[in-house]
């Protein structure tokens, strides 16, 4: 069977050519398009207000079906407020939370050594924070209180730390800075394979006067296709969609405080899908009230991702070099 889609105003026209008995049966299909378009405007990717274009088991709600509460192995309660290093007070406007994996010592340790070692970008203050699962080792966890006491920037809690349990990670990002950080203005998501451009982001955020205070904001905006097997692989039962809605790729995105803790109270009540970025900032981004997901200016540039090319040269060793680019730039 072959299918072409047509758009034109308010209305899709769908071609299914099906060939039976060899004899090609055109069936003509017309309905609304309005769940979907697009429009490159400074940069922003829209969606109408009308059909969800998400599964009904997404798009209902149910009391407490993702519930998070899962108990902290670690947690400083308020980063956001002091800075014990130090010792004064803080505000921190721009929360960076990095999804970091539990046995990523040096990763972590790089990282504060060079991006996160930046305290202010554009006169506002600006904290750094490892998220992580737990991997049932003891020695893991034991190194780990350590690491936690020495920097305080550990937030652990008791989930399984697999690639499955992406989306309880960034679920607990969002719980995490509704719960502690009320006056930060900004969450900004990073992987901790990418390098992201600090001031440019700050810079891009506090120069855009409409969208970054409502919208979440991405160095790279995608509508994927729902794959069946694969690293990505996601079954019927768990999304009947043969699409997602559109998305910011997981890298990088920024989301404001109010929608965070918006999009917060709303996974709550949401299935989950393991993929994060999706689930995040495409389902319940819908399902919160008129957010869009828009590309930022500057786009990969600001949030490089130093997982590929496989070129022989490790993440840790691509960190290195891009923040001495990074510094002789700012010089």
């Amino acid at each position: 069977m072959r299918r072409l889609r047509y758009f034109a105003g308010i209305l899709a026209v769908t071609f299914s050519i099906v060939i039976l008995n060899s004899s090609p049966i055109i069936i003509l299909r017309i309905y609304s398009a309005e769940s979907y378009s697009i429009s490159n405007e400074k940069g922003y990717v829209k969606e109408s207000k009308g059909s969800l274009g998400i599964p009904k088991d997404f798009a209902e709600n149910r009391t407490n079906k993702t519930a998070h509460d899962f108990p902290y192995l670690h947690n400083p309660v308020r980063f956001c407020q002091r800075d014990y290093k130090h010792d004064r007070p803080r505000r921190i406007k721009y929360l960076f939370a990095v999804g970091s994996s539990v046995t990523e010592f040096s990763r972590r340790k790089i990282i504060r050594r060079t991006w996160a070692s930046l305290s202010k970008a554009h006169n506002a203050e600006i904290g750094v924070l490892f998220f992580l699962g737990d991997d049932g080792v003891p020695g893991t966890n034991s190194r780990l209180s350590l690491e936690a006491q020495k920097y305080g920037d550990i937030v652990q809690e008791s989930y399984q730390d697999t690639y499955r349990n992406l989306s309880l990670k960034s679920q607990g990002q969002l719980k995490w800075i509704s719960t502690y950080c009320k006056d930060a203005d900004f969450l900004i998501h990073v992987d901790d394979d990418v390098f992201p451009d600090v001031n440019n982001i700050v810079e891009e955020i506090a120069n855009t006067k409409n969208g970054m205070n409502s919208d979440i904001s991405c160095a790279k905006v995608f509508r994927p296709i729902v794959r069946r097997d694969g690293k990505w692989k996601t079954s019927y039962d768990e999304y009947s969609n043969s699409q997602y809605p559109l998305s910011c790729v997981g890298w990088c995105f920024v989301i404001p405080y109010d929608l965070a803790n918006q999009l917060y109270r709303i996974s709550l009540d949401t299935k989950m899908l393991h993929l994060e970025d999706v689930w995040v900032t495409g389902i319940l981004r819908l399902k919160a009230d008129s957010a869009q997901v828009r590309k930022m200016r500057g786009g990969e540039a600001l949030c490089r991702h130093l997982g590929w090319p496989k070129d022989g040269t490790s993440v840790n060793e691509k960190l290195i070099k891009s923040w001495a680019a990074y510094r002789l730039r700012l010089a």
